[in-house]
């Protein structure tokens, strides 16, 4: 899938799981809804019209964070709101607002040059509150006693 031309459809998406091996990072993410006259490629979606998927990036040679350069390291967040994804080359910007433990907010501007990266389109991958709504996306609270 050329998560490219789908990448606008990720402000106010989700990152629900962040994780690094070595040079490599994989970021578990949804997109917002999609309108049905808006998937032209027929792309498959989960639930609420969403793209869901896994966005791996390999070889990261380069990795800023509000434009300083530092380690993959400091990549310590594993959940947020997206703002911005854009792909560039073999670039990828990512701006996130984080939710971290102490429940405080924190806004970074990512960015990473990789040798090559891919999206991993799997419709059928839950995401945290899920449970909460319907399939229609009403709220309808959190399912207790099951």
């Amino acid at each position: 899938m050329n998560i490219s031309k789908y990448a606008t459809y990720f402000h106010d998406g989700t990152i629900s799981d962040v994780s690094k091996k070595s040079e490599d990072a994989v970021f578990t993410m949804r997109s917002a809804t999609l309108e049905k006259d808006e998937n032209k490629d027929n792309v498959p979606l989960g639930r609420y019209g969403a793209i869901r998927g896994k966005l791996y990036l390999i070889k990261i040679f380069d990795f800023k964070i509000n434009n300083e350069h530092v380690s993959l390291n400091k990549l310590i967040y594993k959940q947020g709101e997206i703002l911005h994804l854009k792909f560039y080359k073999n670039q990828i910007f990512l701006d996130v607002i984080w939710f971290s433990d102490d429940g405080s907010d924190i806004y970074q501007e990512l960015s990473f040059s990789v040798k090559d990266y891919f999206f991993e389109n799997i419709p059928s991958l839950v995401f945290p509150g899920d449970e909460d709504f319907d399939g229609e996306g009403r709220y309808i609270g959190p399912r207790i006693g099951f």
